[in-house]
């Protein structure tokens, strides 16, 4: 028989240790209690540690003032990128915007847009539409007064299409050298009838703008074409084709004028051209060689000098060429070339209508200096009433003055061609 022997085992006993004081950073300890080394106790009650800093306090007005100097970078930069940029970003506006020519009976509207995709019957794409990198849209002129959209792409010149036909008969005389300008049996002179026409009951100052020595250079001279009618534009007499030139210019709505070729007063170191008006020749062989430049083409309305430096300060010289130019009906525009020149009162005494040009749009070439002078038209049209202003087919010339035109009218000036501010200069 097995023996049972009741075991007691003690309960184990967790020994007691002392646990460690946590000493908090914050918290305001009240000086009546304490531990043991006398620091003062946590007071529970205390929130400043809830409180923000200084920089805490700051950061709102910190966040406000960096997205304030961020818009201000953007706008400023945004801002000087327009101001640098602007020729280039007028530039690409003008490619942009849709064209329209002028061919037999049809009228082609382009776009720089990229054209739709067509396809043919089969459902295959049409490689000739795909040939062409923009939008076209062909309008019979026909149907131009039944088409909205062709009347809206159509300039609002309302004076283009008033242009007297050209050659008129009755205005010319056959020679041997070709056709020569003549005053009408009617009395019709020709710088009255192919001159533009313009509204005379105008209250606004008038400016009066000449594009000289076109027809050399093809690409200028159709960009020049392409200003606005009111624009008048001056043929170089030596130009290949300036009887054709004449002509589309006429279609576009714009008076014309010839250059007369003259002495400049550094001849020969510059030449003026082999027909040029010389001091050293006597006057019947001036008329000649006046007779062989007017023989060139026909509607024009007068002649516009070219250098003539020396030329037009002889008065002697000066006074035959005027009294051919009566003779035939023809206005005279002095270029401005010397402050010495007489051409403006020779003529007067003769009885031609002329003027001289008030300024030179771009003597200085730079795009500050052409815009200047164009202002500076502009200020002289308001102190005088009207102003005319000569400027040459350069790149910076035509550029610039394409912009400046946008705004004239809004700037209160009416651009008038130069028989017209000619013709009110001469009628008192």
């Amino acid at each position: 028989m097995a023996l049972k022997i009741p075991l007691k085992i003690p309960p184990l006993k967790r020994p007691s240790l002392p646990l460690p004081r946590i000493k908090l950073p914050f918290g305001k300890k009240s000086p009546s209690e304490g531990d043991a080394t006398g620091a003062p106790a946590f007071d529970p009650d205390d929130t400043s540690y809830l409180e923000p800093s200084k920089f805490q306090q700051r950061l709102p007005w910190i966040g406000v003032a960096a997205g304030y100097a961020v818009t201000l970078l953007i706008v400023g930069g945004t801002i000087g990128y327009v101001v640098i940029a602007e020729d280039e970003i007028v530039a690409e506006m003008v490619q942009q915007r849709p064209r329209a020519e002028v061919s037999g009976d049809e009228i082609v509207i382009r776009s720089n847009e990229p054209a739709e995709p067509q396809t043919t019957a089969e459902g295959e794409p049409d490689d000739a539409a795909e040939a062409g990198n923009a939008a076209t849209e062909v309008v019979r002129a026909t149907d131009a007064p039944s088409a909205p959209a062709a009347e809206e792409e159509r300039s609002p010149d309302s004076f283009a299409d008033l242009l007297h036909p050209h050659p008129d008969p009755g205005l010319l005389d056959t020679s041997g050298i070709g056709p020569l300008p003549v005053i009408g049996q009617d009395g019709r002179k020709p710088w009255q009838v192919y001159s533009r026409p313009y509204n005379a009951l105008e209250v606004r100052p008038r400016i009066a703008l000449v594009i000289t020595d076109l027809g050399i250079s093809e690409n200028r001279t159709e960009q020049a074409l392409n200003l606005p009618g009111a624009v008048t534009l001056a043929f170089a007499p030596y130009a290949r084709q300036v009887e054709d030139w004449i002509g589309k210019a006429r279609e576009r709505g714009h008076e014309v004028l010839l250059t007369l070729p003259m002495e400049p007063r550094d001849f020969p170191r510059s030449d003026p051209g082999p027909y040029a008006l010389m001091s050293s020749l006597d006057a019947e062989q001036n008329l000649r060689r006046l007779e062989w430049i007017l023989s060139r083409a026909t509607g024009y309305v007068g002649l516009v000098g070219y250098q003539g430096s020396g030329f037009s300060a002889n008065g002697r010289a000066l006074r035959p060429i005027m009294a051919d130019l009566k003779g035939r009906g023809l206005i005279y525009l002095d270029g401005r070339e010397s402050a010495a020149s007489v051409a403006p009162r020779a003529a007067a005494q003769a009885g031609v209508p002329a003027a001289q040009a008030d300024l030179v749009v771009d003597l200085d070439l730079g795009r500050a200096s052409v815009l200047k002078q164009l202002k500076l038209a502009e200020s002289l049209a308001r102190a005088n009433g009207s102003v005319i202003a000569i400027g040459r087919p350069y790149p910076v010339t035509l550029e610039r003055i394409r912009i400046w035109l946008r705004e004239l009218a809004e700037n209160g000036l009416a651009l008038t061609p130069l028989s017209g501010v000619i013709s009110e200069r001469t009628s008192g």
